[in-house]
């Protein structure tokens, strides 16, 4: 589902009125008196009162109003809902009943919204005059729906180099069958390491669980950011990917480091070197390009895995555009 996000301007303000077309916010809702001012703001649609396209506002204080926004938006009307009191359960109970959008003043209350009931209602319209808050919302938005194109790679050299601490990320939540992290040596290119979902007769499967190695790694976050494994920690969003793409939000219970020995895989994803440092353990395994688990125990030169492709040069997490070399 393609997620809405509006921002709403308490007062004019240029400066967040460009952080909402930054942010690819579906469109921009001025204060009254200043729609000509935003009627001048390109790539973004305006709604409001003084024209724009039509929208339905209902403030949710008792059942009854629950049930009318419901009603409106099951007739297809696209419907804003302010709920200055209870917020979870009005939103809770409108889940899944049509184009209905939660007005919301911070980042944290437009997650609450994208994931009530793990689907989430529609779209958010973010009430605030903060560019920052913003850009925030919208990372937050293109995380949700984030679709990533991943790369065959095969391999070329798999070797030991020693101990070195290595980070288990440990999810509030279970991964599934083939979804894991993509972490890597080097931002330009991310393996996707699965989680331990696959019996064996050793030890219990931990879905909860990926084994990401070495600490220094690049990690893909929400919102196309990159964080260091080594600067996780428990309540920190994290991105879970699947053989086909396909992202999820997720929150990172805790993070394990631990010493274990690491192996260093190398693989060519068209011309461009990837590398990783892995414990070396059966437990831990890539993705193949049809879905299967590779472990590590089973690496050799010529089998492929499945990469990602980013951003060469990264500051803070964001990526920019300069000269970088990394090896």
């Amino acid at each position: 589902m393609e997620r809405e996000f509006w921002v709403k301007l308490l007062k004019w303000n240029e400066q967040a009125a460009q952080a909402a077309v930054e942010a690819a916010a579906n469109a921009l809702w001025p204060p009254k008196g200043s729609q000509n001012l935003a009627g001048k703001i390109e790539n973004i649609r305006i709604a409001g009162e003084e024209g724009g396209f039509p929208f339905d506002t209902v403030t949710l204080l008792c059942a009854s109003d629950v049930e009318r926004a419901s009603r409106l938006a099951r007739s297809g009307r696209r419907v804003v809902v302010d709920c200055p009191n209870w917020r979870l359960i009005p939103w809770e109970n409108l889940v899944g009943c049509g184009r209905v959008l939660a007005l919301v003043k911070s980042s944290h209350e437009a997650e609450q919204a994208l994931s009530v009931l793990e689907s989430g209602l529609s779209g958010v319209v973010l009430e605030s005059d903060d560019p920052v808050e913003i850009r925030a919302v919208g990372e937050l938005i293109r995380g949700t729906e984030l679709s990533l194109e991943l790369i065959p790679a095969r391999i070329t050299s798999i070797s030991a180099v020693g101990m070195g601490e290595r980070a288990c990320v440990d999810a509030a939540g279970l991964f599934k069958p083939g979804e894991g992290l993509l972490v890597g040596d080097k931002a330009a290119a991310l393996f996707l390491v699965a989680a331990e979902t696959s019996q064996n007769p050793f030890v219990a499967p931990r879905p909860f669980r990926v084994n990401a190695g070495g600490v220094h790694h690049y990690v893909l976050s929400p919102g196309g950011r990159t964080n260091y494994l080594s600067e996780l920690s428990g309540g920190m969003p994290v991105l879970a990917v699947d053989g086909s793409g396909r992202t999820r939000r997720m929150v990172a219970g805790r993070i394990k480091i631990e010493r274990r020995p690491l192996v260093r895989v190398v693989a060519d994803c068209n011309g461009t070197e990837a590398t990783v440092l892995l414990q070396n353990a059966e437990t831990v395994a890539l993705v193949q390009p049809r879905g299967e688990l590779l472990s590590v125990a089973a690496l050799e030169p010529g089998k492929e895995v499945l990469t990602y492709l980013g951003v060469l040069a990264r500051h803070l997490g964001r990526g920019v555009e300069e000269s970088v070399l990394e090896k």
